[in-house]
Formats: C-alpha cells, structure tokens, sequence
C-alpha cells in the first residue's frame, strides 16, 4: 500500500479524493530495495486489497499488469472511524465499544437486538447505550408503530450519525487547544518574574 501511495499523486475527480493510475510494475518500481517480491506475489497482494471489503484500492484495468487508484476519501473515513472507535473504547470500556462498532454495522438497532447481538443483559446494555446518547456518540430516534404520532406504542432505534460525531469531537479537540493556549499565557503573565529569559 505504501508503495502505490509512493508511486502515485493525488487527484480530484468529481469531488472525490483518488491517486491517479499507477500500474503494478510502478508499484513494484517504488517497493525498496530490500523487499524483493516476484511480480505475482504482487498481483496477489494487490487483489487481496482489491477484493477487501474497505474498497481503498481500486482496481481501473488490466493494461501492464493491472492499472490501480486508491479512494482517499475511503482512507480518510477508515481513518476516523478508528480514531472514534479509540475514544469510545477508552472513555466508555470495552463493552461500550462493542455496542458503538455493532451500531456502526447494523445502521440502527432496537435496544433488544443490540442486547441479544452484543450478547450483554439488557440492563446493562440500557444504561450503556443511554450513557452513549447522553454524550452524543450515539443518536436515539422514535419511530410510531402506526400512523399516529400520539402513540403510545413506539419503536427506538439506536444509531451513529459518525459525521457529526467527527465534527463534534474535532471542536471538543479546538476547545482544549484553546482552553491549555489561554491557561499558558496566563501562567507566563504570572510567573513573568521568576522565568529566566537568558538561558539559550
């Protein structure tokens, strides 16, 4: 993957982020030297990332050797759905993270079947799920079994909205930046006295 990331430039086409073409001998060209793969080794590993689920590396034809792009938008997601999964994983636990990751498979979920999915008791899977709604990693939405709105009887379907997730996470990222920049300046301003500026 390195290699065909070294080997190619970024281009936009039609809004979306792609490497232009490279062929699988530029591939093997921009391998180092002290990995020594044969051509269809390559080919191998190379249909391996095509065929995996991800879709990062596409493949665009068969001309010398096979013609190969790679999705940075697909990248980029891959990216941030990890960085997520991270923050919910070492803010909510384990089994917090097993519920986000089954929500962020299934799309949306009742509480029974997170709980039956996730194999966790329904208690716990309430409070869990709750907690991730109070924190806004997960979103809680009712839908009416019938027509009428005013219905007592309702479905609540559990999901991620990941986008808004990001953008919500990046902004708690800019807060703090701001917040530890402020809490710098005014320790310098109070301490002005005792810091010694001649020290190289």
């Amino acid at each position: 993957m390195r290699a065909a990331l070294n080997a190619s430039t970024v281009v936009t086409d039609d809004g979306l982020y792609n490497t232009k073409e490279v062929s699988s001998v530029e591939v093997s060209r921009a391998l180092s030297t002290d990995v020594n793969i044969p051509p269809e080794e390559l080919e191998q590993y190379l249909t391996l990332l095509t065929d995996h689920k991800v879709k990062m590396l596409h493949r665009c034809g068969d001309n010398a050797g096979g013609v190969y792009s790679i999705n940075y938008q697909k990248l980029d997601e891959i990216l941030c759905q990890s960085a997520i999964e991270c923050i919910v994983r070492e803010k909510f636990g384990s089994k917090s993270y097993r519920i986000f990751r089954l929500l962020l498979m299934k799309r949306s979920l009742e509480q029974k079947q997170v709980a039956d999915l996730a194999m966790i008791p329904t208690k716990e899977v309430k409070a869990i799920l709750y907690s991730l709604v109070a924190e806004k990693y997960a979103v809680l939405q009712e839908i009416p079994r019938s027509g009428d709105s005013g219905s007592s009887k309702a479905v609540y379907l559990f999901s991620v909205n990941l986008q808004r997730l990001a953008r919500s996470l990046l902004d708690q990222c800019y807060k703090a930046l701001g917040n530890m920049m402020t809490r710098r300046i005014e320790h310098v301003a109070d301490n002005r006295f005792g810091i010694r500026t001649d020290i190289h």
